[in-house]
């Protein structure tokens, strides 16, 4: 494989890994947002001001997903050689951590809606197996288009 081919494949890479985070933590969001407030954790966890509409919870998902492009950038975590190769679970821990923490800081500072506190930790114990699941997918997605393509 020549060397254009090669990093034609390693950005198509780079780009899916994107989509894989983005897509992960807004999936993280919305199911964290389900569980907290249409499953049986209402009951043991109130909900005491009302559920929010979700529009705002999915304005943060997007901008947090998006956000943290940068963020896995900074780790390392887009690079096809070397030490940040694939799904390495210390990094992907870090830069769903690190994004979410940004979320919450938002939260926070954004005072005309309220968050609940309990979706974020929620959401970052999804979207840490959700991401690396869909890194996986998209590294095998483009593994296979390598093998098939001389």
């Amino acid at each position: 494989m020549g060397k254009a081919q090669r990093r034609k494949r390693e950005t198509w890479l780079q780009f899916l890994w994107a989509v894989a985070d983005v897509t992960g933590l807004i999936a993280a969001f919305w199911l964290a947002f389900l569980i907290r407030f249409h499953s049986p954790l209402a009951r043991f966890v109130p909900v005491t001001l009302g559920v929010p509409p979700f529009r705002y919870y999915l304005i943060a998902a997007v901008l947090t997903g998006l956000l943290s492009i940068p963020i896995f950038r900074a780790l390392g975590l887009y690079s096809v050689r070397g030490a940040g190769y694939g799904t390495g679970l210390w990094g992907l821990l870090r830069g769903v951590t690190s994004s979410l923490v940004f979320a919450a800081a938002l939260a926070f500072f954004y005072r005309h809606v309220t968050f609940s506190r309990v979706v974020i930790p929620i959401a970052w114990m999804l979207a840490v197996p959700l991401v690396a699941l869909l890194r996986r997918a998209a590294t095998a997605t483009v593994r296979g288009r390598m093998r098939r393509d001389p």
